[in-house]
């Protein structure tokens, strides 16, 4: 018990850490290829949301089990997919290609480049926010921090969904700074209600 309980302190200490530091590295987000830091933020962010994807495995256990955990579990899974994804190419495979193509051929490499990371933000995206709310409705039962914290996922996972998919916000620097800063809100929550020691159901 009191090895569990460490475990699920020390994942919620990093839920919290991670959900910081993602806003943080959305915010230096460079805008080209080319821009200074540009691996080494894509490289963080990778590293930040496989963290996050920990703790949140670590939330789903401290619960009683519970098939609308397991999904949330699954779908950011998927989630990380596409962000791995997504930072991929942004971070490490256009520069590569920036290198070694000719001037005459920029443009229809580029364009598939750009359809492939947006494509993959928009699945890792969506498939974060099914995840928060997955996730949110399984913490529904428990105690009240975890209820609050669970309403938190909903409309981490709702709201942010809808204004993307109304056009109202994209997936451009600004509007991901916005859409991912919601939704850090919800992990470090989840990160607050493991570090609290409280056992869900409590």
């Amino acid at each position: 018990m009191a090895d569990g309980a460490c475990a699920r302190r020390i994942a919620g200490a990093l839920l919290i850490a991670a959900s910081a530091a993602t806003v943080l590295a959305m915010a230096h987000h460079p805008t080209g290829g080319h821009a200074p830091g540009n691996q080494s933020v894509h490289a963080g962010m990778i590293i930040l949301l496989s963290v996050i994807f920990f703790g949140l495995c670590v939330l789903a256990l401290a619960r009683r089990p519970g098939l609308l955990m397991l999904a949330g579990v699954v779908a950011y899974a998927i989630s990380l997919f596409g962000h791995v994804g997504a930072a991929s190419i942004s971070g490490f495979i256009t520069p590569l290609v920036a290198e070694r193509v000719t001037p005459a051929d920029h443009h229809e490499i580029f364009v598939l480049l750009w359809a492939g990371n947006r494509s993959l933000a928009a699945l890792g995206f969506y498939a974060t926010s099914a995840a928060f709310v997955f996730l949110g409705l399984g913490m529904l039962r428990d105690g009240w921090l975890w209820r609050l914290t669970g309403l938190a996922g909903i409309l981490a996972g709702i709201v942010p969904a809808l204004l993307l998919w109304s056009g109202v916000l994209t997936l451009d620097v600004r509007g991901a700074l916005v859409l991912y800063s919601s939704h850090a809100v919800f992990t470090a929550l989840a990160g607050i209600c493991l570090l609290s020691g409280r056992p869900a159901g409590k």
